[in-house]
């Protein structure tokens, strides 16, 4: 299975070695998946969004920055909401790790020092 974690965080991991062919296409074979659990909450505190939908509305298209600490950086050359999408390669061990911030510091690095987030908790990795 594939390994990702990002619920409400500025982070997400994913790692390619649980990644399983096909997982998400028609006809993939399940059966060794465990099976859902029914919870017990009272279906009457459900209650639907309030807000608008979410519809895609323009796409950004990145610079790719190399930092003096050897990281990447995907500069959308503005603040922005949205889902990120992107492709990488590598071997099956290898980790991607994706942390949503909105500047260097002063020596060119990757910091999420100025969004008071402590300790950081956003951090995918894929």
């Amino acid at each position: 299975m594939s390994s990702v974690s990002a619920a409400r965080r500025p982070t997400a991991d994913y790692k390619f070695a649980y990644q399983l062919p096909g997982w998400c296409s028609p006809g993939f074979d399940d059966a060794g998946w465990m099976a859902i659990r029914v919870a017990s909450h009272p279906l009457k505190r459900l209650v639907a969004s309030m807000g608008v939908p979410v519809r895609r509305k323009e796409a950004f298209t990145p610079t790719v920055l190399t930092t003096p600490k050897g990281e990447t950086v995907l500069d959308f050359g503005q603040n922005l909401a949205g889902v990120v999408r992107f492709k990488v390669r590598g071997p099956a061990e290898t980790t991607v790790r994706l942390r949503h911030g909105e500047a260097l510091d002063r020596n060119g690095n990757f910091t999420m020092a100025n969004l008071f987030i402590f300790p950081p908790r956003q951090t995918p990795f894929f």
